[in-house]
């Protein structure tokens, strides 16, 4: 049984994919437990030719090769795709602490949860300046979507939450495709719609600052996209907030 899918999208990531495979192999569970999903948006470096190298020596590392969408498309791609109960989305120029899994998937499975969330490091220079949101008093409970997405106050991004497959696919909660900073508008619906949620204070996510490769353009099309996206975002999640309150209103 496949307990998890470790979903990493990939574009032109030839310098930072091997150590983030690396970090995933590094791992306290059989393979035979879990897989890494790797979706290549149609990379132009050799990213793939290192994916593949790891795809021929392991068999838990499933590679599906797209043409360029965007990292929405591709992550939507590894909900569909992924044969795991649970899914982690990790971004390939990012990695993760060694020996987590086995701590990360019993928790959730044992709680039967929709989500896990845990911590997160910040890393610049090669040092953690920070880790967060480390509530060392909330790892006791099981809370509803909504209780948690208040108390909890977990971060906006979708890579510090393990999520269960099934709960994702039965409320039709996908990315939206072809935005930017599509995880603001996709935790607060996921976390808002879960029946159970779990944290564990569990520094499991390594986020690498890297002003190189992650700056954003300073063009004047960039700055319009941007802007359209966060109206796109603030209006998803306008709908969805008067959508749930008509229904609770309804109920009672």
């Amino acid at each position: 049984m496949i307990k998890l899918s470790i979903i990493i999208p990939v574009y032109n990531i030839e310098k930072y994919i091997g150590r983030c495979i690396e970090s995933c192999l590094k791992q306290d569970i059989p393979i035979n437990e879990y897989e890494l999903l790797i979706i290549d948006d149609g990379s132009q470096d050799d990213s793939m030719t290192i994916v593949r190298q790891y795809a021929h020596q392991y068999c838990n590392i499933r590679y599906i090769e797209q043409t360029n969408a965007g990292p929405t498309v591709a992550r939507n791609r590894g909900i569909l795709e992924a044969k795991g109960e649970y899914l982690w989305f990790i971004d390939g120029d990012d990695d993760i602490q060694e020996n987590t899994l086995k701590r990360l998937s019993e928790t959730a499975i044992s709680k039967a949860v929709d989500i896990l969330g845990f911590d997160i490091n910040v890393i610049e220079k090669d040092k953690i300046t920070i880790t967060y949101p480390h509530h060392a008093d909330k790892d006791k409970l099981v809370y509803d979507g909504l209780t948690f997405f208040h108390d909890v106050a977990m971060p906006p991004s979708a890579c510090v939450a393990l999520f269960r497959k099934a709960f994702l696919q039965a409320n039709n909660l996908n990315f939206i495709e072809g935005i930017s900073h599509e995880d603001y508008e996709f935790t607060p619906r996921v976390y808002c719609s879960a029946k159970k949620a779990a944290y564990i204070p569990l520094a499991a996510y390594n986020y690498w600052v890297r002003p190189d490769s992650r700056q954003t353009s300073i063009s004047k099309e960039s700055h319009i996209k941007k802007a359209k996206d966060l109206l796109i975002i603030c209006d998803s999640l306008y709908a969805f907030m008067k959508k749930n309150i008509e229904e609770n209103s309804d109920i009672a």
